[in-house]
């Protein structure tokens, strides 16, 4: 988990150009060299040279060019930066030069050019590759030179290795160069998303869509919920639902798992064992290389509670409690186009001489008789049957299904 106060490095170009870690660029170049000296030590044991190159001499110089990639290998990599690996590039480019000039093969030796400069590219930025070009020249020329043949098939082959390699060198440097970009704006891009999920204020969570199981959650999840982010990990969806809601949530997963998030209104449960109402937005996503859900959760308790009163209120007298003028003529219309042959009756009641109750003794004592009569009639009826209070000191009774 990112700390809320963590800011996302923005690396600069340089830093993307090189993106390969020191160790990464020196133990590849050290497999660069183990291999191709073990390449040249199988060609010099197959006899595979001209008959006036000197065998052992190639066996020496594999038998070098493997020390290095050994000795390369366990060097303190990661106490240096990237462009360190460069002075390898002389070293490598002296060892294809004696090869060049012992084996007398201008085929065999232009592949390891081409290596030399596959790696610059992969493992150093654009240019680099060109830039030790003038060297790279040098190391083929030289030994032709060396050896009086600079008109011969070596030379005629430097027009298409040097620029082959050059070209080679910086296509590889072009794409490795992209594919870190890609990487880096990728990654900075994960990371900010990690920064805001863990300070957003609205309790957030993601799951897997195969499991149900939590993969992670952010700080206002942990805090409204009551659980640490090491439960919320170890549990799954289903278990911050009220046991009830199961029915519920079962059928959502025999069809489409998201239904399960989709925005409610849904019941969750705190680790204090209270039920919340709750909104959520989720979206799917891929996290830690897996489906997943991000769920963002927006408690709606309050105002489920507001809009549940406002409900009661608006069909119940605010007195009695019991049922208004509006929710009785509502239940009798129902009972009415159900009735079929059953029968329905509606009592009509008034208290006498309420209206001296208020007077003499006051409104607060005619509020506490509407009280009790309204308990006596609910005392009374069946649950199947509604009393209301229609007006002042009018009561009415709704009989559903009477002989």
């Amino acid at each position: 988990m990112i700390a809320v106060n963590e800011q996302p490095l923005q690396p600069t170009n340089g830093e993307i150009e090189s993106a390969l870690s020191p160790k990464v660029t020196g133990r590849l170049a050290a497999l660069l060299f183990f291999l191709c000296g073990s390449l040249v030590v199988s060609l010099a044991a197959s006899n595979a040279f001209p008959p006036n190159a000197s065998r052992s001499a190639i066996l020496i110089v594999g038998g070098a060019a493997m020390f290095c990639g050994v000795v390369v290998w366990y060097l303190p990599w990661n106490r240096w930066r990237a462009p360190a690996s460069l002075w390898l590039v002389p070293l490598a480019l002296t060892l294809v030069a004696i090869f060049d000039f012992i084996s007398r093969d201008p085929f065999t030796y232009g592949i390891f050019f081409l290596v030399s400069m596959a790696w610059i590219g992969l493992a150093h930025p654009q240019g680099t590759p060109l830039a030790f070009s003038p060297l790279l020249a040098a190391a083929y020329l030289v030994p032709l030179v060396l050896r009086r043949d600079p008109g011969g098939i070596g030379s005629a082959a430097a027009w298409c290795t040097i620029p082959t390699s050059v070209i080679l060198g910086e296509a590889v440097a072009w794409v490795s160069g992209h594919l870190r970009h890609a990487e880096e704006r990728h990654r900075s891009g994960e990371v900010q998303f990690r920064h805001l999920f863990a300070a957003n204020p609205q309790a957030m969570w993601v799951y897997g869509t195969e499991t149900l199981r939590f993969l992670e959650v952010n700080e206002a999840a942990v805090e409204r919920y009551g659980y640490s982010r090491e439960e919320f990990l170890g549990m799954g969806l289903l278990q911050i639902r009220p046991s009830e809601d199961s029915p519920a949530v079962l059928a959502s997963l025999s069809g489409d798992r998201q239904a399960l998030e989709s925005s409610g209104p849904w019941r969750h449960r705190l680790k204090n064992g209270q039920i919340i109402h709750v909104e959520v937005s989720s979206r799917e996503i891929t996290f830690d290389d897996r489906r997943a859900v991000l769920v963002s959760v927006n408690d709606v308790t309050e105002r489920t509670e507001f809009e549940r009163l406002l409900r009661h209120q608006t069909f119940h007298d605010v007195l009695t409690g019991l049922p208004n003028r509006t929710l009785l003529m509502d239940r009798l219309t129902h009972a009415l186009v159900r009735s079929g042959p059953h029968r329905v009756a509606v009592l009509l009641m008034d208290l006498e001489n309420f209206k001296t109750v208020n007077e003499s003794l006051g409104h607060a004592i005619g509020d506490r008789l509407l009280v009790a009569v309204a308990e006596r009639l609910s005392a009374s009826i069946r649950p199947t049957d509604t009393a209301a209070r229609w007006s002042g000191g009018e009561f009415a009774v709704l009989l559903d299904d009477v002989s």
